[in-house]
């Protein structure tokens, strides 16, 4: 295995390699952009608003919920009613969007490098039907077998909570063999519940 992806990090004994999708596959700014821009050009925002958005996603994070409401009052003066149809109208256009995604080439070539020495498996939290196009995308069927990819949305439950051990049917005892690698403290917690071993994506990927 070429240390330039894991430099530091021992695979001996390593028999699963888990990922994260979003923000560890691929930069998931990339998504976000071409979905907010997306649903600018249907909703009728303003670019300085569009990019106001964007970098409101990149200071507070996927997890924070009230992007859409506060452009729209940035946007323009309406009422509460008013913006919560376009926060509702925005929310469906955000889901319902068919990604134009790419994998990194350093993140092909890990896969590629993983795929023959390791069982790879994949455990992504957000919306299912979103989450899927993303997976479609960016073509990580030919790396995943789909017995071996969760979309918690569909199991009702999110990181950390969710044991991917349990819903993968990944032994007990193949716990410490099992490495998770991923890019938030959710990934760590929930690798943490799992007995998993831990490496952030920056960790994997670092280039010095």
């Amino acid at each position: 295995m070429p240390n330039v992806f894991f430099r530091g990090i021992d695979l001996t004994g390593i028999a699963h390699v888990g990922f994260d999708m979003d923000g560890t596959l691929y930069d998931e700014c990339e998504w976000i952009a071409q979905a907010y821009r997306a649903i600018g050009r249907e909703l009728g925002l303003s670019r300085r608003v569009v990019r106001w958005m964007i970098g409101r996603w990149l200071e507070k994070g996927s997890s924070y919920p009230h992007i859409f409401e506060e452009a729209f009052r940035l946007e323009g003066a309406l009422d509460g009613g008013e913006v919560a149809i376009r926060v509702k109208t925005a929310l469906a256009l955000y889901r319902h969007l068919e990604p134009q995604l790419q994998l990194p080439a350093r993140v092909v070539f890990m896969l590629e490098e993983l795929r023959p020495m390791t069982d790879l498996f994949l455990v992504s939290d957000g919306q299912a039907l979103l989450q899927r196009n993303k997976f479609t995308a960016l073509g990580l069927g030919d790396y995943f077998r789909s017995e071996r990819v969760i979309f918690t949305d569909e199991l009702g439950a999110a990181k950390p909570a969710i044991l991917a051990g349990e819903a993968l049917g990944l032994l007990g005892e193949e716990a410490p063999r099992t490495l998770f690698i991923g890019d938030r403290e959710i990934d760590a917690g929930f690798a943490r519940s799992c007995g998993f071993l831990y490496r952030s994506v920056d960790e994997v990927m670092r280039r010095e």
